[in-house]
């Protein structure tokens, strides 16, 4: 598997994050965070710094998820800051993140 199929399955597997959370699909979108984390694991051609960024944006999401399943809403306020005060070159896009999580209300 050449490393440009590598970089291209990470960015496919980021916007079906992306897609599931948007339309409210979220058991469909921990399932493939699910696979995400996987294969974070388990590609080992990645640099550490590409593995943290994508490591910390799947946790974030994955934490957001969980209020919309019914999580208690309240922990949006300690998701919020941490989304905020994370540098953006250790998480995957911050910036939608930011936007993400300013539609739950807590």
């Amino acid at each position: 598997v050449s490393i440009e199929d590598i970089y291209y399955q990470l960015k496919v597997k980021n916007l079906q994050v992306k897609i599931h959370y948007e339309i409210g699909d979220y058991e469909m979108c921990k399932s493939v965070i699910d696979s995400f984390r996987h294969f974070l694991s388990s590609v080992k051609q990645f640099p550490e710094f590409v593995r943290i960024r994508f490591v910390n944006y799947i946790n974030l999401t994955s934490r957001m998820v969980n209020v919309w399943l019914g999580g208690d809403p309240r922990n949006m306020i300690e998701i919020n800051r941490e989304i905020k005060e994370i540098a953006q070159e250790k998480v995957e896009s911050k910036s939608w993140l930011i936007a993400q999580a300013a539609k739950i209300k807590y």
